[in-house]
């Protein structure tokens, strides 16, 4: 089915010149991001491609170019780095927020954007992503993504004795991070074959026991919630249409590892990151070119 064109109302008139002309380029930010909370999530993706729902650039630049002039600040985004390989396009950015009565006061934040475009597209793909990103974080801006949400406190005791298994899990833990790191890996169905690899490439150790507090706390906050990351990186993988033996490879070719269950919590993160950052400019386009030719919207 076509999306059908979608049209904004138009936005109601901001007075300029209203705001404190005393207040720095930090307190007008607090105040901007005190003015804005939630924003709704505003596009749904086709069904054939994963049928969720995401937030595009405009909803977020709509939301708060009122508030920017209310108090007074321009949001100037500049590219500082490019590059472009095949069909996909990388942009590093930085936003300036700048007080409009001291344009010398300035808070400025980095971000990245990747496009993906068969044309000439991926730069504004890449900048319109860039940006948008570097608004949410900016301003903490909540838009319904909880990610952590199938989190398990690390802090939680056990619920009941662990079913008997072989090797470490079978072990009676007489130290607390041991004990609450099997405890989050059962919770969490992570395989004793993969802890076992993961505890040897990160940590250097061949079983739970040899490891120390620290690292233990360290693991245990790699197995939190990995269920959770797993779905995040399977929605973006069934946008882009790559199977898990593809995951496993481009794993691989990014931090050299053997398997998915190998990478420890930054890179996961960065995996990711990456996997979305292709999956939502792999979206646009396929939007984009669903909508039509822009002859038949109606003005």
């Amino acid at each position: 089915m076509t999306p059908q064109a979608k049209t904004r109302p138009p936005a109601a008139p901001v007075e300029v010149g209203t705001h404190d002309t005393a207040l720095n380029i930090e307190q007008r930010l607090l105040l901007v991001m005190a003015d804005i909370g939630y924003l709704k999530r505003d596009a749904v993706a086709p069904k054939e491609i994963g049928g969720f729902s995401f937030i595009t650039h405009d909803a977020v630049t709509a939301a708060l170019r009122p508030i920017f002039i209310k108090h007074g600040v321009l949001a100037v985004p500049t590219v500082i780095n490019h590059d472009r390989e095949g069909n996909q396009t990388t942009l590093v950015i930085e936003v300036a927020f700048i007080n409009v009565d001291n344009p010398d006061d300035r808070c400025v934040v980095r971000s990245v954007g990747y496009g993906i475009d068969k044309q000439d597209k991926g730069p504004g793909k890449a900048m319109s992503y860039a940006v948008k990103y570097a608004l949410l974080k900016t301003f903490s801006l909540e838009t319904g993504d909880d990610v952590e949400a199938a989190s398990i406190d690390r802090d939680a005791p056990a619920r009941g004795p662990a079913p008997a298994s072989n090797g470490d899990a079978h072990h009676t833990p007489g130290r607390a991070p041991l004990a609450r790191f099997w405890t989050v890996a059962r919770g969490q169905k992570v395989p004793e074959e993969v802890i076992r690899k993961w505890f040897t490439r990160n940590l250097g150790v061949e079983s739970t026991k040899e490891a120390t507090d620290e690292q233990l706390a360290e693991a245990t906050l790699w197995a939190q919630n990995i269920q959770g990351r797993q779905r995040k990186l399977g929605e973006a993988a069934q946008v882009l249409d790559l199977g898990p033996r593809e995951l496993v490879e481009e794993a691989g070719r990014m931090f050299g590892t053997d398997g998915l269950g190998e990478l420890t919590l930054t890179e996961w993160d960065q995996f990711i990151g990456w996997a979305e950052a292709k999956a939502n400019s792999t979206l646009d386009e396929s939007i984009v070119e669903a909508s039509g030719n822009d002859d038949d919207l109606p003005f």
